[in-house]
C-alpha cells in the first residue's frame, strides 16, 4: 500500500500537520488480574482472584464502591433479585467491575487487542460538492463489494444537537460517516503528497484526473447498541457458576477485556471478552492508517473462537496487559498493541516464591510490588564496569549497580536508575534521528509521536510506543541485537549516566542520601474544583509513590522531557496512571475479601471519607469487604432510608 511504502515523507508531512489534530492521548494505562485455584492457596483459602485497575483518577476517585442487594421485581423474591458488590461507577452501583455476585467473583484488564482501524478517505475537495455545514465536501472514493472500480460515493451526513449550560439555544453540530465510520479529521494536500502513485491511480479510476481530492480520515471500530451490554452484564450479575460468567463475557461486544472469574466451588476460568475483527490487510498494516478506496483491507467479520481457559493444569491466570496467547499455535491475528511482559513476568515470580500457599494478604503484596529486576536490572547491567573520571558520577553509578531492582520510595539506587535512563532514552532519539533524513521539525514531532504526544492519536503505531516504550529501549542497547552501533551505544550510556546525575545534583544537591526515588515520583491527586476555588493547597492530595510503568504497582507518567529539557517523574491526572482501586475476592468466603481505592469514597472535603483510605492504598492494604448480612450489620455506621 502506498501509504505503508514511503514511512519517512509520511512523517515529514504528518510534522506540519501536527496541530490538525485535537490531543487525544492518555497516559500509559494499564491492570492486574490473576486468578488462583485451591491448590495453590492456603489451606482453608480457596480460590482467590485479585485484580487492581490502572486509571488516571484524582479526587475523588474513579471508582465508587458498592454493595446492592434486591428483591425481583414481584417485590418479595430475593432468587430473582441481584446481590452484588464491587466497584460500580458513580450512579450505577449494580454494574460492578470488578466485582462478585454470591456465586462467583470477576475481575478485568484491558485485552489490548485491535478492535479499531483509522483509514486514509480520498474526499472530494470540488467546490460543486462543498456542504457549509460540515464545512467540506461529503464526497469520498471507494470500492463497492465485489466490484473492481473506484467510485464516487455521498456519506452519511448527521445533526447533532448539544445542550449548553447557560445559553438559550443548543448548538447544532454536523458530522459524516463514510462506509468504514465517522470522519475524525481533514489534512489536506499537504499530507496527500505523502501517498504514492496510488492516489493518483484512485483518482484516475473515478475518472477525475485533475487529482481533485484531498485527505481525511474515518475511524472503524465494532459499535453495538448499548443496552446489549447491559443485558450481558445482567446475566453476568445472575451467573451460579465460572462457567455461566465466561459464557455470559464471550457474548460482550464491547469493550475488548481479558476476565478472570474464580468461583465458590474452587473454579478459575479465562474469557476475551468483546468483538475482535477478522482483517483482510496483512498483519501488522492495520497499525498505520489504510487506503480507504480499496476492498484489500476490509473486515471479514469477527473472530468467533476467541482465546479461554478453564482450570489450567498450573492452577494460575495472569492478565496484565500482555501478549495472551502464543501466536505460533493461536490461528488468528489479535493486533499488535501488546504492553510489555514486565508486570506479567513480576506477578508470575512473586507468586512462584509464594509456592502453593499463597493467601490474601501474599496477593495485597503482589499487587504493592515495586520490583523492577526484569527492566530494571537489565539496564543497570550494562554499567558494570564503565569507569567515569568524575568521582561523583563514578559513586552514583556504583550505587546505581548495587541497587537490587525494587523502585520504592526511599531507594537512592532507583532514582539514579529512572533519571540515567531518561537521558538514555533521550540519546537513542537523538543518535537515530540525527542519521535520518528530517528536518527539526518532523524530528521534533517524530519523538514527541514515540513519547506518546502529537499526532499519534491517529497512529496506533506510534500510540502504543508509550507502552512498550522501556522494552524497546532495551532491545536498542542489547549489545549485538540492537540498532545502534557499539560505539554509540557506549557513548549513549556514558553521556546518560553524566546527565542523569547532573540532574540530581541540580534538584538535589551532592548528598547522594537526598536522591530517593519517591522525592521526584509523586502521585498528585487533584479535585476537580480545587484551581477554580483557589484551594489546590487544600483539596488536593500528594505523596511519594513507589513503582514506574514496568512493576505491578503500576505508576506511569509523562515520558516527555519537561522545562529547561529536565525530565518529570510526578504523576498528575491525564498524563500519568495508578491503581485506581484494589481487590482481592476469596469466593469460599466472601467475608474475607479486601478491598480500597486510590484515597476516599467522597469529594467532599471535611468529609471523614475524603482521604480515610489512603494510608490503606500506600501501605497495599485493603479493608473488609464483608458481604454477607451479619457482617454488613456489625460494621454499619449509618443508616439512609428512602421513602418514596
Amino acid at each position: 500500500a502506498g501509504w505503508h511504502k514511503n514511512a519517512t515523507e509520511v512523517i515529514r508531512k504528518m510534522a506540519k500537520q501536527r496541530h490538525a489534530v485535537p490531543e487525544l492521548m492518555r497516559p500509559g494505562l494499564g491492570s492486574n488480574a490473576w486468578c488462583i485455584g485451591p491448590g495453590h492457596t492456603a489451606e482453608g483459602v480457596g480460590a482467590i482472584l485479585a485484580n487492581d485497575p490502572h486509571l488516571d483518577t484524582g479526587i475523588p476517585t474513579f471508582f465508587y464502591e458498592s454493595h446492592m442487594c434486591s428483591k425481583g421485581l414481584d417485590g418479595k423474591s430475593r432468587e430473582q433479585g441481584l446481590h452484588c458488590a464491587g466497584m460500580s461507577v458513580p450512579g450505577i452501583p449494580g454494574m460492578v467491575l470488578p466485582g462478585h455476585n454470591d456465586h462467583v467473583a470477576w475481575g478485568v484488564t484491558l485485552s489490548m487487542c485491535d478492535v479499531e482501524d483509522v483509514f486514509v478517505e480520498l474526499c472530494s475537495s470540488d467546490e460543486r460538492d462543498y456542504d457549509a455545514r460540515l464545512g467540506f465536501a461529503p464526497f469520498y472514493l471507494h470500492t463497492p463489494e465485489g466490484g473492481d472500480e473506484v467510485v464516487k460515493a455521498a456519506m452519511e451526513v448527521h445533526e447533532h444537537e448539544i445542550e449548553v449550560k447557560g445559553w438559550n439555544d443548543p448548538v447544532t453540530y454536523h458530522s459524516a460517516d463514510t462506509r468504514h465510520g465517522p470522519v475524525i479529521s481533514r489534512l489536506g494536500h499537504e499530507l496527500q503528497t505523502a501517498m504514492d502513485g496510488a492516489t493518483a491511480a484512485a483518482a484516475s479510476d473515478a475518472g477525475d484526473d485533475s487529482m481533485n481530492f484531498e485527505i481525511s480520515y474515518s475511524a472503524r471500530h465494532l459499535r453495538a447498541d448499548l443496552y446489549k451490554n447491559f443485558v450481558v452484564f445482567l446475566g453476568v450479575l445472575r451467573s451460579k457458576s465460572a462457567v455461566e460468567v465466561r459464557q455470559r463475557f464471550s457474548q460482550l461486544v464491547s469493550p475488548s477485556l481479558n476476565i478472570c472469574i474464580a468461583d465458590r466451588e474452587g473454579n478459575i476460568a479465562y474469557q476475551t471478552s468483546g468483538k475482535v475483527p477478522r482483517r483482510s490487510c496483512r498483519p501488522g498494516e492495520e497499525t498505520l492508517p489504510l487506503e480507504g478506496w480499496t476492498w484489500e483491507n476490509e473486515w471479514l467479520g469477527d473472530i468467533d473462537d476467541l482465546p479461554w481457559a478453564y482450570n489450567p493444569p498450573e492452577g494460575r491466570i495472569v492478565t496484565a496487559n500482555h501478549k495472551i496467547i502464543d501466536p505460533n499455535i493461536y490461528p488468528h491475528h489479535l493486533g499488535d498493541l501488546w504492553q510489555d511482559g514486565f508486570r506479567a513476568k513480576t506477578i508470575h515470580d512473586c507468586l512462584d516464591r509464594c509456592g502453593d500457599q499463597v493467601t490474601v494478604r501474599d496477593c495485597e503484596d503482589v499487587q504493592g510490588s515495586s520490583e523492577s529486576r526484569s527492566a530494571g536490572l537489565e539496564f543497570v547491567s550494562h554499567y558494570r564496569g564503565v569507569r567515569f573520571d568524575d568521582d561523583a558520577v563514578s559513586r552514583a553509578v556504583r550505587e546505581m549497580c548495587a541497587w537490587n531492582g525494587d523502585l520504592s520510595v526511599d531507594s537512592v539506587g532507583a532514582a539514579i536508575y529512572k533519571s540515567v535512563f531518561s537521558y538514555a532514552l533521550k540519546g537513542i532519539f537523538d543518535s537515530i534521528l540525527a542519521k535520518a533524513d528530517l528536518g527539526e521539525a518532523e524530528a521534533e514531532f517524530f519523538e514527541e509521536s514515540l513519547r506518546g504526544h502529537g499526532f499519534s492519536s491517529v497512529l496506533k503505531a506510534f500510540n502504543e510506543c508509550k507502552s512498550i516504550l522501556t522494552g524497546n529501549t532495551l532491545r536498542v542497547l542489547r549489545k549485538g541485537e540492537g540498532t545502534l552501533a557499539e560505539r554509540d551505544r557506549r557513548a549513549i550510556l556514558r553521556k546518560a549516566a553524566e546527565e542523569g546525575v547532573a540532574f540530581l545534583e541540580r534538584r538535589f544537591g551532592a548528598d547522594m542520601a537526598g536522591w530517593r526515588w519517591g522525592r521526584l515520583h509523586r502521585l498528585r491527586l487533584q479535585h476537580p474544583l480545587a484551581d477554580r476555588l483557589g484551594m489546590a493547597d487544600v483539596l488536593n492530595l500528594d505523596f511519594p509513590h513507589c513503582g514506574d510503568s514496568t512493576t505491578p504497582n503500576q505508576a506511569t507518567y509523562d515520558l516527555s522531557l519537561g522545562a529547561g529539557g529536565e525530565p518529570c517523574f510526578d504523576i498528575v491526572k491525564s498524563s500519568g496512571a495508578v491503581a485506581a482501586c484494589r481487590l482481592v475476592m476469596t469466593p469460599s468466603d466472601w467475608d474475607g475479601s479486601r478491598s480500597c481505592v486510590t484515597c476516599g469514597q467522597s469529594g467532599k472535603w471535611g468529609s471523614r471519607h475524603y482521604t480515610d483510605q489512603e494510608p490503606l492504598f500506600r501501605g497495599s492494604r485493603g479493608k473488609p469487604m464483608v458481604f454477607s448480612r451479619k457482617r454488613v450489620e456489625e460494621a454499619c455506621v449509618n443508616i439512609y432510608k428512602f421513602e418514596i
